[in-house]
């Protein structure tokens, strides 16, 4: 098991704070097919995350984050430039190459260490206060785009896309329709196209939903160690033709290893009742059909494709560790979730579905809680890993069976009904109805 150790002298390294604002120095590395250079950055403290700067240490690549407990709670930061220069980091992504070690040992069920993108500008003047934040789930009040490079603890992982309409791709102010007041939207793909390893195990059917329970977790008889620092790659890739995004495929790097992602149970079935295996996983428009992301923004968008569009403006990287309590009776939720279930534990989604093993009521008593970014690579794909095991071409999609319809009215081939079909994915059971009366 792999520790970090943080004396006292090593807490904050150049770092300016006051009232309003903290930051602190970062490096990160652009990569080209002649190797990696050092680039100076900073991280800029959320401006609603205030209280927590002593939960920041920051040393040379490596950026730990903790969580400071119910009072506190945990720091989220962004990528902002160098001293001098006060504003975001933009990050453009299509056919680029983003890879970031993590040691998240300590973050049970119940935690989140979150590394992902959204769709803020370059707040030029404001960056170092930690202003203008926006999400796909309008947190602060304001929707854009997010790219969920990782979201984790030591039990359940994931990463997803979350396009939003054109107009509220990036920061907006005064755009009404890009205002949250807490309710649902679609503007925004809220429930996202998402890929969890965990889930979509052999056996799956339209009725059941099994699990990867040996993939990622505790010890070296999981293919990926959470116990143990592991590296996390990401490419994305375009359309040859269009330019579209296509393809966000994702390997890890653990002690010399590649590991690839297990083969996920969600094509379209060809017996009626069992879903086909998809090797080698990626987000695609092929996959996100299989999961069942309807989004269209009401309009004509496509989850991958507009997500890609979106990038096109820019996006920030944005890092936080948090957590949200869990609480189950006999291994159940008492609502359709709790806490961060849709994450790592048991939610009823239309039917009881796993999103990672968590069944106990979760607690933050204990701790320390912490998740330590570091080595934060952006380049060409293929460049970033040092020679590391090579990255493969992404697999060609599987064509849907002819004659299937994943989604349709009861008493056809194969037969659905409310909530067997549909549901096994991150459909909330409210939209079944609805979903079911869709032909894919």
């Amino acid at each position: 098991m792999v520790n970090h150790v943080w004396p006292l002298a090593m807490t904050v390294v150049a770092f300016a704070a006051t009232a309003a604002s903290f930051t602190a120095d970062l490096t990160i590395q652009q990569c080209t097919q002649s190797g990696c250079t050092p680039v100076q950055k900073r991280v800029a403290l959320d401006s609603t995350s205030n209280g927590t700067e002593s939960l920041i240490m920051a040393n040379g690549t490596t950026l730990k984050l903790s969580y400071g407990g119910a009072k506190l709670g945990g720091p989220r930061v962004y990528l902002i430039e160098e001293d001098g220069t006060n504003k975001n980091t933009m990050f453009m992504l299509k056919n680029q190459e983003f890879t970031f070690d993590v040691e998240l040992s300590t973050m049970p069920c119940g935690f989140n260490a979150a590394l992902y993108f959204v769709g803020m500008d370059a707040n030029e003047g404001g960056a170092e206060d930690g202003t203008k934040y926006c999400d796909a789930q309008a947190v602060d009040g304001t929707f854009c785009s997010e790219m969920d490079i990782m979201e984790a603890n030591t039990e359940a992982q994931q990463f997803t896309t979350h396009a939003c309409i054109d107009a509220c791709g990036s920061y907006t102010s005064g755009v009404k329709q890009c205002e949250g007041n807490g309710s649902p939207s679609t503007v925004c793909d809220q429930n996202g196209c998402g890929l969890n390893p965990f889930r979509y195990g052999p056996g799956t059917t339209y009725d059941t939903e099994t699990n990867n329970v040996g993939w990622y977790g505790h010890g070296a008889d999981r293919q990926l160690d959470s116990t143990q620092v592991y590296t996390v790659v990401t490419q994305f890739h375009t359309d040859a033709g269009t330019g579209d995004l296509a393809n966000v495929s994702r390997f890890y790097l653990q002690n010399g290893k590649r590991i690839g992602l297990p083969t996920l149970y969600v094509v379209t079935p060809t017996d009626g009742k069992h879903m086909g295996g998809l090797t080698a996983p990626s987000l695609t428009k092929e996959f996100c059909g299989f999961i069942y992301d309807r989004w269209n923004g009401d309009a004509q968008y496509t989850p991958l494709a507009q997500m890609g569009k979106n990038m096109e403006a820019g996006m920030v990287l944005a890092m936080s560790a948090w957590y949200a309590q869990e609480t189950y009776t006999d291994g159940k939720p008492q609502g359709t979730q709790t806490g961060m279930s849709w994450l790592d534990g048991t939610n009823n989604w239309g039917k009881y579905i796993k999103a990672g093993p968590c069944d106990v009521t979760t607690s933050q008593d204990a701790g320390p809680y912490h998740a330590t970014f570091s080595n934060i690579k952006i380049g060409d794909i293929g460049t970033t890993t040092g020679g590391g095991p090579p990255s493969p071409s992404p697999p060609s999609p599987p064509a849907p069976p002819s004659g299937q319809h994943v989604c349709a009215d009861p008493g056809s081939t194969p037969a659905c009904n409310v909530c067997s079909a549909c549901c096994h994915s991150y459909i909330p059971a409210a939209d079944c109805d609805k979903c079911v009366k869709e032909s894919c």
